[in-house]
């Protein structure tokens, strides 16, 4: 039996290292810099990036997409820092449409989140990552996690003049966790609370 219990406790490690490996995407353009949970709120921050030697833009209209958020609670749970907007949900792209150039795995049962910048121009030069203020959080009723993908629009200088730029990268989403994990942990708290009442008996013979 603790032989069998050990291969159902392996995926439960597993779903642990895979949000912890899916937290930092680099890039050279907009990117999510980094994920965290809590509990079930799932929080985003982001960096503007450039070549060596090159120039990025993030200009007004600019925008990224956090696709297929599964179990997604609503806009009124979203937290969007000061410069950006929240945008309608969707399950097939984006209200702004794609990034140039980009089309990332997209399920239609499944919910993409959108943020879209409306201040001023923040510009990342030769290398240097600028980090982008505020962080973005949604809200999910899963516990689950996997790597999935966003996208982001920006401005890169190409000769004398900025133009759209789309980048498609990793970031950890929301999702059921698979049967066989929660079959796991159902089975650890049986085995723990076995082994309580089990010290419990033996203290009340000892007791007698």
């Amino acid at each position: 039996m603790l032989g069998w219990l050990k291969k159902v406790a392996v995926p439960v490690a597993a779903i642990a290292g895979l949000f912890m490996t899916g937290s930092i995407i680099r890039a050279n353009t907009l990117e999510i810099a980094s994920v965290s949970q809590a509990g079930k709120v799932f929080t985003y921050t982001a960096s503007l990036a450039s070549s060596n030697p090159g120039s990025s833009q993030l200009q007004s209209g600019d925008f990224f997409t956090i696709f297929d958020f599964a179990g997604f609670t609503g806009p009124s749970d979203v937290v969007t820092p000061t410069g950006w907007v929240f945008l309608a949900v969707q399950n097939v792209g984006s209200p702004l449409g794609l990034p140039p150039s980009q089309n990332p795995p997209d399920s239609p049962a499944l919910p993409n989140l959108t943020w879209q910048y409306t201040d001023g121009t923040v510009t990342s030069n030769n290398g240097v990552t600028v980090p982008i203020a505020g962080t973005f959080s949604a809200k999910t009723t899963l516990t689950g996690v996997k790597t999935g993908n966003y996208s982001s629009q920006d401005h890169e200088l190409v000769g004398s003049t900025f133009g759209p730029s789309g980048h498609t990268a990793g970031a950890s989403v929301p999702v059921p966790l698979p049967a066989t994990a929660n079959m796991g942990l159902v089975l650890l708290g049986s085995v723990g609370g076995l082994g309580a009442f089990r010290r419990l008996k033996n203290s009340k013979t000892v007791e007698a």
